[in-house]
C-alpha cells in the first residue's frame, strides 16, 4: 500500500495498458511471490485483522481504478460522457412516458364512458359509403 501511495498518482491509463501487455508476455513469478507473501502475512493475524486488511486492499484497488478512469480525458470523453448522456436521456424518456401515460389514462376513461353511453353501437364513427 505504501508503494501505491508513493507512485499511484503518476500512473496513467495508457501506462497501465502498456504494462498489462508487457506483463502478459512475462513470467508471473513476481506476482505469485507477492500473493504468497500476502497470504503468509495474513495467516499470522486474527480473522478481524485479515478482513480489515483485505478490505483496505480492495478499497485501494477500487480507488486506483476510479482515479485511472476519471484522470483519462480520452476515457471520460468516449465512455463516461456518453454513459451519463444515455442515463440522463433514459430518465427524461421515462419521465415523458410517465406523463404521457397519466394523460392517456384520462383519455381511456373518457373513451370507456363514451363507449358505455353508446350501448352496443360502435364508439368509432363508421365511414359513409362514397357515391359511385
Amino acid at each position: 500500500m505504501n508503494g501505491f501511495v508513493r507512485w499511484a498518482d503518476r500512473l496513467q491509463l495508457l501506462e497501465l495498458m502498456v504494462l498489462f501487455v508487457l506483463w502478459r508476455h512475462r513470467d508471473l513469478v513476481a506476482e505469485r511471490r507477492f500473493e504468497s507473501r500476502w497470504k503468509e502475512a495474513l495467516a499470522t493475524l486474527q480473522p478481524p485483522e485479515q478482513e480489515a486488511l483485505g478490505s483496505y486492499r480492495e478499497r485501494m484497488h477500487l480507488l486506483l481504478i476510479r482515479y485511472l478512469v476519471f484522470s483519462s480525458p480520452v476515457l471520460v470523453a468516449t465512455l463516461i460522457v456518453p454513459a451519463i448522456t444515455l442515463v440522463f436521456g433514459m430518465t427524461v424518456l421515462k419521465l415523458i412516458l410517465a406523463i404521457g401515460e397519466g394523460l392517456l389514462e384520462g383519455v381511456d376513461a373518457q373513451a370507456l364512458e363514451f363507449g358505455l353511453d353508446k350501448g352496443d353501437a360502435s364508439a368509432f364513427p363508421t365511414p359513409s359509403p362514397s357515391p359511385a
